[in-house]
């Protein structure tokens, strides 16, 4: 009976718990966003003109110009310049990196669009990992090399990142998953719902 219960709670808790992360992630971005900006408004805004919800309203405007100034060229370059600042600090690097690789591999706008689910085949017998390809063409190696030479990304599990690894086409093998259903698998170690066909 206690087992029962017990399988009973569990189903329901990871029926729950992603619904429940994903509304409290939402709550917290627009409640930061109103104390924010609202706290702005409120102090520049005559007495009376400040409504509730005018700071979230500000804070998804000003995300969507910086999307909107990212289409020109010179503030695309601005911004990729204080990427690498970032990208050098001693502190702040290694949690700027994995944000920007998780989230530029589960955004669908940001990933690449030749991105497929591999297996790569390592050592004899042969050990297979669970990857992206990110990269089918590589300039920056020896030509001879640079048809059949592909970056993989290999997602860690239970982590935020992963590493990439440049690996002859001869090692890799096309799988019938998604890349988002390939990337979610490889970062929860298999603990997954049964994986869906790729939808392309």
């Amino acid at each position: 009976m206690t087992r029962y219960i017990q399988q009973v709670f569990l189903k329901g808790l990871i029926a729950v718990l992603p619904v429940a992360v994903t509304i409290y992630l939402v709550v917290w971005l627009a409640s930061g966003f109103e104390a924010f900006f609202g706290t702005g408004l409120d102090y520049v805004l005559p007495e009376g003109a400040y409504l509730p919800g005018m700071g979230l309203v500000v804070g998804i405007a000003l995300i969507f110009a910086v999307g909107l100034m990212l289409q020109m060229w010179f503030t695309r370059q601005l911004w990729e310049w204080a990427e690498r600042l970032l990208d050098k600090m001693p502190l702040v690097r290694p949690v700027f990196s994995a944000l920007k690789q998780v989230v530029s591999y589960v955004s669908t706008a940001e990933r690449p669009q030749a991105s497929r689910a591999v297996l790569v085949s390592f050592g004899d017998p042969p050990v297979r990992m669970l990857g992206l390809v990110t990269r089918e063409s590589l300039e920056f190696v020896a030509e001879r090399e640079r048809d059949d030479t592909v970056a993989v990304l290999l997602p860690w599990s239970y982590q935020i990142g992963g590493i990439m690894v440049f690996v002859p086409r001869s090692a890799i093998e096309r799988v019938d998953l998604s890349s988002q259903e390939a990337l979610r698998l490889a970062m929860t170690g298999g603990v997954t719902s049964k994986p869906q066909a790729p939808s392309q």
